[in-house]
């Protein structure tokens, strides 16, 4: 039988033996899954694999597609726990999160001299968001602040996923699509790490003329990379191949040469009435939105 193999942390691989034997429920909540695709990636997935001879609880860093084959006796699909979990809520008063006060007229940089950081960003992002409109989120460093300042009491307005390197711009033209007959603005805020996966859905976006405002968040580097290794290893790092300054990116001039409108802020001012000036425009427009580094950031 062929399958994955962990030979030590960091290092998996499969194997082709004849004296394997094929797995087996041991435990009620073990399940079996047969392997269609594996690839290399900075988690462990969703559910935590048990070897015949485990490595020092080490993640193995692999994500996996395949097709369950076998369940124990206490393993529940997600759907009927989720329905479990919602019986009886229907009746309950409602308790839904209100969104934070947002006025780009009062909104206050914490940066100096009124350079941009993030939560100021998400704060103008959200005041200045049409009712209808619908965001696409993938900008780390101002998710959560986004995310408070847009108060999410609403449905089907603002969409996020885990993991999907490059979904947001390609996903904001298809958004874009999806509601062309409603005539929805589409907000999408991405960092300037992601924006670099799949640029070319600017040319889509201007081919087609579609209402998108594309909010690029640059701080000049792959903070996500940064944080996630200082959670896992404290200290003083030689961060290789995560910062974006050498040399720049020209996002302005990348969506120009696609035929995008662009322009670039870097103060509070510049940026309290850029949003709404782009929701005005027939076909998609590209901001840059340039974060003062924090003192002491590597």
């Amino acid at each position: 039988m062929r399958g994955v193999v962990m030979y030590a942390p960091g290092d998996v691989g499969t194997e082709d033996r004849q004296d394997r034997q094929d797995p087996e429920i041991i435990e009620p909540t073990d399940f079996v899954v047969r392997l269609a695709a594996t690839c290399i990636c900075g988690s462990n997935g969703p559910v935590a694999l048990r070897g015949i001879e485990p490595v020092d609880h080490t993640a193995m860093g692999h994500e996996y597609v395949g097709v369950i084959e076998e369940v124990g006796a206490e393993v529940r699909t997600t759907i009927e726990l989720l329905l479990s979990g919602l019986a009886g809520l229907a009746d309950r008063p409602s308790r839904r999160a209100q969104p934070s006060p947002a006025d780009p007229e009062t909104a206050v940089s914490g940066a100096a001299d009124g350079a941009l950081d993030a939560r100021f960003v998400a704060h103008v992002l959200a005041a200045t968001l049409p009712a209808d409109a619908v965001v696409l989120d993938e900008a780390p460093v101002t998710t959560g602040d986004l995310r408070h300042a847009l108060g999410l009491h609403r449905p089907n307005r603002y969409h996020w996923v885990a993991g999907g390197l490059g979904w947001a711009m390609p996903a904001a033209v298809g958004a874009a699509i999806a509601h062309a007959r409603d005539g929805r603005r589409v907000l999408c805020v991405v960092g300037d790490g992601s924006a670099l996966y799949s640029p070319q859905a600017l040319w889509t976006a201007a081919r087609h003329r579609l209402p998108i405002t594309y909010v690029v968040v640059n701080n000049r580097e792959y903070r996500v990379l940064k944080d996630n290794w200082q959670i896992h290893s404290p200290g003083a790092h030689e961060y290789l191949a995560m910062d974006l300054d050498h040399p720049r990116v020209d996002f302005v001039a990348l969506a120009r040469s696609m035929g995008v409108r662009a322009l670039s802020v870097t103060t509070g001012e510049e940026l309290r009435h850029a949003p709404a000036d782009s929701y005005r425009d027939e076909g998609p427009c590209l901001l840059e939105a340039r974060l003062a580094k924090p003192p002491g950031r590597p």
